[in-house]
């Protein structure tokens, strides 16, 4: 690195790593309260949600409430309609005749961290309208969970729930501050990305880099 001046730090899981399952019941939590006030049945805060369901790399077929598992070559090898594994043959039939375009916007591709809440709600709340009897608009469902979650980040329902008890939600490495240190001492000009804003940014990393 002797011909690098500069090093940047991602905040979000990188220097900032987050208890996964807490994060997700969090920004669940925050949106089901934000669907009941749209209108959704009160049930939904009933409904037991699986945080360990979702990984990265699922595709959301909107159009069926499908959760769909693809391997390298697109090709859907398992799918989830609610928390219910679907047969080969309804597999078969959907994903296996033609390739997948999975930039369609029918499809919607699971990539980030944050989005493991999404998926973990869509599937519970999918199953449980079912079982109660609801005919469910797949489509709307996912629109609504994507932005009612996005408004519980905006508005601070999550962040700043987060910052008042930022222990139980983000693991602190007692290493951190001393190994930034050592960049800073071998004259390398270190600077921090995030999209968070300026209160809670300053809040995480006074956490982050401050004495025990």
């Amino acid at each position: 690195m002797t011909g690098i001046s500069w090093v940047g730090f991602d905040m979000d899981y990188t220097l900032a790593i987050y208890d996964q399952e807490r994060m997700d019941d969090l920004s669940i939590r925050a949106t089901i309260g934000k669907l009941i006030a749209r209108g959704y049945p009160e049930f939904l805060r009933d409904v037991p949600h699986a945080t360990d369901f979702p990984v990265r790399g699922l595709l959301i077929d909107k159009r069926y409430g499908h959760v769909l598992k693809m391997d390298r070559f697109k090709y859907v090898s398992r799918g989830y309609h609610g928390m219910q594994e679907l047969p080969p043959a309804t597999l078969r039939d959907l994903y296996h005749s033609s390739k997948l375009r999975i930039a369609a916007s029918r499809y919607h591709f699971v990539d980030t961290l944050y989005a493991l809440s999404e998926v973990a709600l869509y599937a519970s709340l999918v199953e449980a309208y079912e079982q109660h009897g609801y005919a469910v608009d797949y489509a709307k469902l996912f629109a609504d969970i994507r932005e009612c979650i996005d408004e519980a980040h905006r508005d601070g329902t999550i962040l700043d729930t987060m910052a008042a008890d930022l222990p139980s939600y983000v693991h602190k490495d007692p290493k951190l501050a001393a190994t930034l240190h050592k960049f800073r001492s071998a004259g390398k000009k270190l600077f921090l990305l995030t999209n968070s804003g300026a209160k809670y940014t300053e809040s995480m990393m006074t956490y982050l880099l401050g004495k025990e």
